[in-house]
C-alpha cells in the first residue's frame, strides 16, 4: 500500500508538470526578461499530505495542506536556475476508525522552512528543512490538544515538481508551482515499538503560484 502511494504521488505530479508545461510552451513566448536576473518574491500553494501507513485498526486519508513561502532564483544558465525559499508549511494527516471514517483524528504540524533547489526547463528539485513550531491533533468531537515537543521532529523533505512562467516582464514574473514531497522524518515522533503504529513518515502534493520581482542590475552576462 505504500508503495501505491508513493506511485501515486509521483505520477500525479508528473503529469501536471507535463501538462501545464505543454500549456505553457503553446501560450507563453518564453522570452527571459525578469528571469535573466535575480528575483524575489511572495508564493502560496495548497494541496492535501498524508502519512504512508495508517496504525493497525485504522485507515488514513489526506488533510488540507498549505505552503506560504518568499522565494529567490537566479539563473545559472539559459535553462538551470537556482532558487533558495523561506516559509510557513503545514502537513498533517486524518487517522480514522477502520470500519466508521466519522470517528477519527487529525494531526497537524507548522514547520518554518528552509528549501534550497534548482529547476531544470521547469523541473524543479530540491530538499526541504522545517523546524517544527507548534503541533496540535484534533478529535472528532472538536477536543483539541497541543502535541508537546518531543513529539516533534525536523522535517527532511525531498521534493520533486515543476515551476512554470506564465509572464514575464520588466518587472517581474508569474509562475505556476506543482511539488510534490517526500518526508524521511516522522511527522510525529511516535515510538517504533511495533509496526501496529504505522508509518509516519508524509507525504504531500500542493499546486499554486508565485510572483518574483527583479531586482535591477542583476541580469546575468
Amino acid at each position: 500500500m505504500k508503495k501505491h502511494r508513493m506511485l501515486a504521488l509521483w505520477m500525479i505530479v508528473l503529469a501536471g508538470v507535463i501538462g501545464v508545461e505543454s500549456v505553457q510552451a503553446q501560450t507563453f513566448s518564453g522570452d527571459r526578461n525578469a528571469r535573466a536576473g535575480l528575483t524575489i518574491g511572495p508564493g502560496f500553494a495548497a494541496g492535501g499530505s498524508m502519512i504512508l501507513d495508517s496504525p493497525s485498526g485504522y485507515k488514513i486519508k489526506p488533510v488540507f495542506a498549505w505552503t506560504g513561502e518568499v522565494s529567490t532564483t537566479y539563473p545559472l544558465t539559459d535553462v538551470i536556475s537556482s532558487g533558495l525559499s523561506l516559509g510557513i508549511h503545514s502537513r498533517g494527516t486524518r487517522v480514522h476508525h477502520f470500519q466508521n471514517e466519522n470517528i477519527y483524528s487529525d494531526t497537524r504540524v507548522l514547520f518554518f522552512t528552509l528549501y534550497p533547489n534548482f529547476t531544470f526547463s521547469g523541473f524543479n528539485l530540491g530538499f526541504n528543512l522545517g523546524l517544527p513550531l507548534s503541533g496540535t491533533e484534533t478529535a472528532y468531537t472538536g477536543a483539541s490538544s497541543d502535541l508537546s515537543s518531543n513529539l516533534l521532529n525536523t522535517m527532511a523533505e525531498l521534493r520533486l515538481g515543476g515551476t512554470i512562467p506564465v509572464a514575464d516582464d520588466e518587472l517581474g514574473w508569474l509562475s505556476v508551482t506543482i511539488l510534490g514531497g517526500y518526508s524521511f522524518s516522522k511527522l510525529v515522533n511516535y515510538p517504533d515499538i511495533v509496526e501496529s503504529f504505522g508509518d509516519w513518515r508524509n507525504i504531500s502534493l500542493q499546486a499554486g503560484f508565485r510572483f518574483e520581482f527583479l531586482i535591477p542590475g542583476t541580469e546575468r552576462d
